[in-house]
């Protein structure tokens, strides 16, 4: 019998170099892929900057987009109640928050449990 040691050891040889060389055009592959994203996310966010900007520049050319501030907590209470008649807790905290009293519906139910 012969010894194919010599052929085995050739043939790991050559399937490692393979094995190498893939690895390598992987990884430069990966480092192409990486920098095409990370050119295209700065991209992206120079257009979202520009139309925040535009966005905000119509906004506050507009005079007609002054926010109004509502009227005092207490005085729509009683106007709520003057109109209707007796309420609900649960009716003027919706009421309160149609009319911008409270930005968040959580604070609006603080310590009215």
């Amino acid at each position: 019998m012969r010894d194919i040691h010599g052929d085995l050891q050739d043939r790991a040889n050559l399937i490692e170099e393979q094995m190498n060389a893939a690895h390598a055009q992987f990884e430069q592959r990966l480092a192409q892929l990486k920098s095409e994203r990370e050119a295209r996310v700065e991209e992206l966010k120079g257009e979202l900057v520009g139309k925040l900007m535009d966005a905000e520049q119509r906004r506050f050319a507009s005079p007609s987009r002054v926010p109004t501030l509502p009227e005092p907590l207490g005085d729509f209470l009683i106007r709520k109640l003057s109109e209707n008649g007796p309420m609900s807790g649960d009716d003027l905290r919706l009421w309160t928050l149609r009319e911008g009293h409270f930005a968040d519906p959580e604070s609006a139910a603080r310590g009215c449990r």
